[in-house]
């Protein structure tokens, strides 16, 4: 799990790194192990390596030189509209301006002085981090590979009834069985059977349409008409969860 400061003050970078890691003690000291924290002293600097999946979590200071962290914001939303933004700042200047880019939470520092608030607002954030790590891990041509949920449209079964997962710009047929995989993705929120053998996530659909879903790549799947209704339903629920 990697977790970017973004803060041109040393002493601030420590002192969130410091609050993070006492949540973590305190509340999920399980997750220790897997934490990775990175530090940047500039947005730009940030920017330059920064995609969809590079981050669980970016803790994000306002008032930085150079761009300064809501213009950041606006670029990282560019590239990834579900990684949890914690802004951090002095001021209340930019509160609303975090609304544009659905941020977690906006702090002001020192965070010691809004600790609990800051463990708050990480405990909020965490289902959505720990979700952005899950992995579905398959066999493909013999060759073991993990698949981030984040990553896959969805799943479907070839005329031979192989499985094949649907990425944004690629598909793997895996030698796991339909079942197999649908025990594993069906667990999670994000997914959804909408028609027999055909597995789609939700986050991926742009529309939902009379009797298909419309997904970000332009495909379109079928909804079945016999579960038409529990499949409606789903769906909104999640829409309305979000």
């Amino acid at each position: 799990m990697n977790i970017a400061i973004i803060d041109d003050e040393v002493q601030a970078q420590d002192e969130v790194k410091a609050c993070l890691t006492e949540y973590l003690q305190i509340h999920h000291p399980e997750l220790i192990p897997n934490v990775r924290f990175f530090t940047f002293d500039s947005a730009e600097t940030f920017l330059e390596g920064f995609q969809e999946g590079t981050f669980a979590l970016l803790l994000l200071d306002i008032y930085m030189k150079g761009m300064n962290g809501m213009e950041a914001a606006r670029e990282i939303r560019k590239r990834s509209d579900t990684c949890p933004i914690i802004f951090l700042t002095t001021s209340t200047e930019h509160l609303l301006d975090g609304y544009t880019v659905f941020a977690a939470g906006y702090l002001l520092k020192p965070l010691q002085d809004s600790r609990e608030l800051f463990f708050e607002v990480i405990e909020h954030c965490l289902p959505l981090i720990l979700a952005s790590q899950q992995q579905l891990r398959i066999l493909s041509q013999g060759i073991a590979l993990k698949v981030p949920f984040r990553q896959i449209l969805y799943l479907d079964c070839s005329h031979s009834h192989r499985v094949i997962l649907h990425l944004s710009e690629q598909t793997f047929a895996a030698q796991e069985s339909y079942s197999e995989c649908a025990e594993i993705l069906l667990d999670d929120q994000r997914f959804l059977e909408c028609y027999h053998r055909i597995i789609v996530n939700m986050d991926a659909i742009v529309s939902m349409e009379e009797e298909s879903f419309r997904l970000k790549n332009g495909v379109l799947l079928p909804i079945s008409r016999r579960k038409r209704l529990p499949v409606t339903k789903q769906y909104m629920l999640y829409l309305a969860a979000k």
